[in-house]
């Protein structure tokens, strides 16, 4: 199917924001699906893959969540994906950059003050935002959101914002506050990875808590690394575990969102 491409502004409670917008050729009104980008953000993967998603038959938006962040530009994406995995506890950063060139560990931790230094609380406002530039579209129906990593995240938060969702789909991102769980009105689905425990270890805690409230959670852990399914990251990229997960993923989707009237 051939798409359409463009690059789009909308607004949010902190700012206009830009995003990249990918249309089917079949007659509208689509799905559509949101695109959540990774804390190495909106990249030429990422728009590759908001094309895929056009392609099947999806109105594709994804937010530049940096936008407005001039420093992101400044590090490369192999950088920020080796300074993101250095944690947030300095005392481990030695040990994880043994072997590095010397200019090589300067960039990762720049990129790492950089990772630190982030607005990060204001994200979930320009997804928000995203959110209802799509709603207000005529020619969409029933939305959905896809995220990884950090788009993963905020993907969940959005879930539980309340808004009217017909599915959440989560990459490697850490679940919501437990307290907001009972505002979430979709279906969610989770993709995890076994190696990374500082996100893996509290999914079972994020079932239970998604069962309490009687909401709809399936997930799946996979034998791999944090960032698994992004195929830019070649350190991390699992293309087995990146199959099956699209896999799940998209027919996950494509049940949710089809099962919705149009309108």
């Amino acid at each position: 199917m051939q798409v359409s491409e463009e690059r789009i502004t909308f607004t949010s409670r902190t700012g206009t924001y830009g995003a990249f917008v990918a249309t089917p050729s079949s007659p509208p009104p689509w799905p559509a699906l949101i695109v959540v980008h990774p804390i190495t953000g909106l990249d030429e993967h990422m728009e590759q893959r908001t094309r895929d998603f056009a392609q099947t038959g999806y109105l594709a938006v994804a937010p530049d969540i940096y936008t407005h962040d001039a420093g992101f530009s400044a590090h490369e994406s192999e950088t920020i994906e080796s300074a993101a995995h250095l944690g947030r506890d300095p005392l481990q950063w030695e040990a994880l950059l043994q072997g590095r060139e010397p200019q090589e560990r300067e960039r990762i931790l720049r990129a790492r003050q950089w990772i630190d230094a982030r607005p990060t609380t204001t994200y979930i406002d320009v997804v928000a935002g995203c959110f209802a530039y799509v709603r207000a579209r005529a020619d969409a129906r029933a939305i959905g959101c896809i995220g990884y990593c950090m788009g993963g995240r905020l993907t969940a938060e959005l879930a539980a914002l309340g808004v009217d969702l017909a599915a959440a789909v989560i990459y490697y991102g850490s679940g919501p506050k437990t307290e907001a769980i009972p505002n979430i009105q979709c279906p969610v689905q989770g993709h995890y990875a076994v190696t990374d425990r500082g996100i893996t270890a509290h999914v079972y805690e994020f079932a239970v808590a998604m069962h309490a409230a009687g909401k709809s959670f399936n997930y799946c852990v996979y034998d791999a690394d944090h960032g698994f399914g992004e195929p830019g990251h070649a350190r991390v990229y699992n293309p087995a575990a990146a199959r099956a997960a699209e896999f799940r993923s998209k027919t996950f989707l494509a049940k949710c969102l089809a099962a919705h009237p149009e309108g």
